[in-house]
C-alpha cells in the first residue's frame, strides 16, 4: 500500500514540475499533500525536499499552495520547523503580496506552534537556535508591516499581532478562551528556566506589541478594514486577558471621538455599530464590573437600549458580590470629603438646578458602584495614569454648569449652516445629563480629543517625563 503511494506521490510530483494550467499542477500538489500529510504521514522525511522545490516557482497560486503544505506539515509534526524555516523566510519576503498574506496567516499558527513545541523540548542544539533567531526576525518584520502601504498586508500583520499578544501574556482565571483555542501556549506553560525562551523578556514584548496595536487603532490614517480588524483584534485580546481590559476600554472610548477622518459616512456608521459591538461583549466579560460605568455610558452615546446593556450584564457571584460592596464601602469612606468638595463646584455655580436629561440612566444599572467604582477604575492606580486620564480628571472640576454653557455658546459659531449626514445619522440624545458620571465621562471624551490634538495637562506631563528620560 506505502509503496503505491509513493509511485502516485512521485507521479504527482512530476506532473506538478511539468509546465501547463496552474490550476492543474496546484491540484497535484494538493493530492500530493492529502497522500502525505492525511494518508502517510511516514512519508513526509521522504518527499519533504521535493516538495519544498517549488518554493521558487513562478507561479503565485504555486507558491501559496507551498506554504499550506508547510503550515500543515508543522501541524502534524513541530520538529519539522527546524527544516522549513528558510523556506517560510523566503516566501515571507516574496515578491507578490498575495503570497506574503498567505505566509504571515500561516505564521500564526507556526509561531504558536513554534512556542509551545520549545517550551517543551529537552533538545535544544544549535540548529534550533538558528531556527529561533530566524522566527524572531521574522516576527519583526511582520509587526512592521502595520505601516505598509497595502490594506491586505496591514490586516494580516494586525491579526499576527492579535496572536503575539495572546502567547506572549499569561491566562487569568478570568479568561475566557474559545474552545479552539484551549490547547494555545500562554507563559503559564513556560519554566523559568527555559534555555531559549526568557518569560519575563518575552512578556514585555507581548505588552509592547499590544500597545503597539492599541496605538494603531486610535491612528488617523486608517482604512475601515484595518479599524475593523484591530478592534475585534483588541476585544478579543481583553476577553482572553482581562488584564488589558482598563486599555482597551479607553482605547474605544477615545475612538469614538476621533475616528479616523478618511472614513465616509456609510463607514463611520458602520464602525460605530461595531464599536457597540464590541462594548457589548466586553460588557458581559466578569472583568468589566470595574469599568461598567465607562463601557455603559459610551454604550448609551451609541445608542444602545437599557434592555441591551442591562442583557450583557455579567452575572456576578454572591461572594464577589459581597467582596466588591465591601471594597467600594471603605473606597466611599476615604472619599467621602473629595466627593462632598467635588460636588461644592456646582453648588457654587450660578445656576443651582442640577442637569436631567431623558435617556438611560446608568445609575439605574448598578447606581451601587457608579460614584465610587468609576472613579477609582480611574485613579486608584496612578502609576498606569494615561495622559487622557490626567487630562480628563484635570477637566472634571472645571466642568461647571457656567463653563458648559460658555463652550456651548462659543462653539455654535464654528457650526455649519446645514446638518451633516453622519451626524443626523449617528446622533443619540445625551443619558443622564448632569450626573457625575456623565461629567467623568464628558471629561474623558474632552480628554481624548485634547490629547489626540497635542494638548491637555495629561499630554504636557507625558511630554515632559519623556524628555526627562
Amino acid at each position: 500500500m506505502s509503496e503505491n503511494i509513493q509511485e502516485t506521490i512521485v507521479e504527482l510530483i512530476n506532473q506538478a514540475s511539468l509546465y501547463g494550467k496552474d490550476s492543474v499542477r496546484v491540484q497535484h500538489l494538493r493530492h500530493v499533500q492529502e497522500l502525505i500529510l492525511r494518508k502517510d504521514p511516514s512519508l513526509l522525511d521522504n518527499f519533504l525536499e521535493e516538495v519544498l522545490g517549488f518554493q521558487t516557482d513562478k507561479s503565485p497560486e504555486v507558491r501559496k499552495t507551498i506554504i499550506s503544505f508547510i503550515e500543515e506539515a508543522c501541524q502534524h509534526d513541530p520538529e519539522v520547523i527546524v527544516k522549513v524555516i528558510d523556506s517560510l523566510r523566503l516566501l515571507l519576503y516574496d515578491d507578490n503580496v498575495l503570497v506574503q498574506k498567505r505566509l504571515i496567516v500561516s505564521m500564526i499558527t507556526i509561531y504558536r506552534l513554534t512556542l509551545k513545541w520549545l517550551s517543551k523540548s529537552r533538545l535544544v542544539d544549535e540548529n534550533v537556535r538558528s531556527m529561533w533567531e530566524s522566527m524572531v526576525n521574522m516576527k519583526i518584520h511582520i509587526i512592521a508591516m502595520l505601516d505598509s502601504d497595502n490594506d491586505g498586508l496591514r490586516t494580516v500583520a494586525i491579526k499576527f499581532i492579535e496572536m503575539l499578544a495572546l502567547v506572549l501574556s499569561r491566562r487569568t482565571q478570568d479568561s475566557i478562551v474559545p474552545t479552539s483555542n484551549e490547547q494555545d501556549f500562554s507563559l503559564n506553560l513556560l519554566q523559568d528556566d527555559h534555555r531559549i525562551l526568557r518569560r519575563n523578556k518575552l512578556e514585555q514584548e507581548g505588552k509592547d506589541v499590544m500597545e503597539k496595536l492599541l496605538e494603531f487603532t486610535l491612528s488617523q490614517h486608517l482604512s475601515s478594514v484595518n479599524l475593523i480588524a484591530a478592534m475585534g483584534g483588541i476585544a478579543n485580546i481583553a476577553r482572553q486577558r482581562p488584564d488589558y481590559m482598563s486599555r482597551v476600554v479607553q482605547t474605544f472610548e477615545a475612538l469614538q471621538v476621533n475616528l479616523p477622518p478618511t472614513l465616509v459616512d456609510s463607514q463611520v456608521s458602520s464602525v460605530r455599530k461595531i464599536i457597540k459591538l464590541k462594548l457589548l461583549s466586553l460588557l458581559k466579560h466578569p472583568a468589566s464590573y470595574d469599568f461598567q460605568p465607562q463601557i455603559t455610558t459610551l454604550l448609551t452615546d451609541l445608542g444602545a437600549t437599557q434592555a441591551e446593556v442591562l442583557k450583557h450584564l455579567p452575572k456576578v457571584p454572591a461572594e464577589s458580590k459581597r467582596k466588591i460592596t465591601l471594597s467600594n464601602s471603605e473606597t466611599n469612606t476615604k472619599k467621602s470629603k473629595m466627593t462632598t468638595d467635588d460636588s461644592s463646584i456646582f453648588d457654587k455655580d450660578d445656576s443651582n438646578s442640577s442637569i436631567t436629561g431623558k435617556g438611560i440612566s446608568t445609575t439605574g444599572v448598578h447606581s451601587s458602584m457608579m460614584s465610587s467604582t468609576s472613579t477609582s477604575s480611574s485613579s486608584s492606580h496612578p502609576q498606569h495614569q494615561t495622559a487622557i486620564d490626567i487630562t480628563a480628571a484635570d477637566l472634571v472640576g472645571k466642568l461647571s454648569i457656567g463653563n458648559v454653557v460658555d463652550l456651548v455658546l462659543v462653539s455654535m459659531f464654528l457650526l455649519p449652516e446645514k446638518m451633516p449626514a453622519s451626524f443626523q445619522a449617528t446622533y443619540t440624545p445625551i443619558a443622564a445629563a448632569g450626573t457625575p458620571a456623565q461629567i467623568e465621562h464628558l471629561a474623558r471624551l474632552l480628554g481624548a480629543q485634547l490629547t489626540a490634538a497635542g494638548h491637555g495637562k495629561g499630554y504636557e506631563l507625558m511630554k515632559s517625563q519623556q524628555v526627562r528620560k
